[in-house]
Parts: C-alpha cells; structure tokens; sequence
C-alpha cells in the first residue's frame, strides 16, 4: 500500500511539474504575439513619417485679392508702354524719343514676361491684350506726327512714369506675396530711370 501511495504520489509530482510546464510555455507564446502588434504600429509610424518627408512640398497660398489686382494692373501697364513704344518709334522726329521708345518696347517686354511666369507659378492668368481705354489711347498717339508726336508722347511718358514709380512703391509696402514683393523690388529702379529719361527727353523736345 504504501509503495502504491508513493507511485501516485510521483505520478501527481509528475504531472504537475508537465502542467507547470505546459503553462508557462503557453504564456511565452502569448507574450511573444503581444509583442507583434507594437512592433507593426512601430513600424507603420516609421513608414508614414518617412512618406511624409518624402511628400513634395504644397502649393502655394493662393494671391490676396489687393496681390492679384496690383499684378493685373501692372500687367496692363507695361503692355500698355510696349504697344507704345512700337507706335512711336518708326514715327518719332526727335533721336531721343526713339531711343526712349525702343527702351520701353525692351524693358517693360522683358518685366512682363517675368510677371507672367511668376503668375503662371501661382495659377493667376493675366491679360493678354489691351483694355478698350489702352488700345484708344496707343491709337490716338499712332495718329500723330512730327513734333506733334514727339512732344506728346515725352509728355505722357513723364506722367505715366511718376504714377507708376509711386504705385510700386507704394505695393513694396503692401504687397503679402514675397514673391512679387522682389518682382517689384526689382523692377522699381528701372521705373524711376525711366522717369529720368522721360523728364530729359520731355525737355530735349521742348526747345
């Protein structure tokens, strides 16, 4: 009897010892597949911060109205200055004025079209022609003549040009846009040698 009471006693050691076992291997696996998911959300963090570097940087705000209105006007400004000069130009009577001409036919093309590719940058269309009010007044200076001409246009290019010296500096200051902010910048100082050879041709064709 004895004997037999110690046998089982092994046999239930025995067993439980197997259980014990059994337990704890369970419990390793559940740790191990606990871990799984943190090392996946790990790995997505990782993943979705490396496409966001990786995304190419957002369009640009859009211009504020006051940016667009400024750009469109002086779009149709330097338009404007170019038809005129190549009115004026082939009728002029003075050498100055057709020297004063053809450089407004090359500066204010070579402005606008820097304007334009800036615009085109942030989805803005400018015009492309002249206003029904530019068109009239780059006809009536193609019908003068003579003197006549020379002495009329000296007289506009003065008055234009401390307009528009006036305006761009004024939207130096308002501007939002940097970019167009620099476009002014840029373009002010061949503004204001514009109006010193209009105010020197203006004279010239006086006397």
């Amino acid at each position: 009897m004895i004997a037999s009471r110690q046998r089982c006693i092994r046999v239930a050691l025995w067993t439980t010892g197997l259980a014990l076992g059994l337990v704890s291997g369970c419990r390793g696996h559940s740790n191990d597949k606990d871990q799984t998911p943190t090392q996946t959300t790990e790995t997505t963090a990782a993943e979705q911060e490396k496409t966001t570097q990786q995304t190419p940087a957002n369009k640009p705000p859009p211009l504020a109205p006051e940016d667009r209105e400024f750009a469109t006007k002086a779009a149709q400004g330097g338009m404007e200055e170019v038809a005129m000069g190549h009115a004026v130009e082939p009728k002029a009577t003075a050498p100055v004025v057709k020297t004063f001409a053809a450089h407004m036919v090359a500066d204010h093309g070579k402005a606008d079209a820097e304007l334009k590719a800036l615009m085109v940058s942030k989805s803005v269309t400018l015009p492309t022609d002249l206003g029904a009010e530019q068109r009239k007044n780059v006809d009536e200076m193609a019908a003068l003549s003579g003197p006549q001409l020379d002495k009329r246009y000296a007289d506009d290019m003065v008055e234009d040009h401390e307009q528009d010296v006036k305006e761009f500096k004024e939207a130096e200051q308002k501007v939002k846009d940097p970019e167009l902010r620099a476009w002014i910048k840029k373009t002010l100082p061949t503004l204001e040698h514009h109006l010193a050879m209009a105010k020197e041709m203006q004279a010239n064709v006086r006397h």
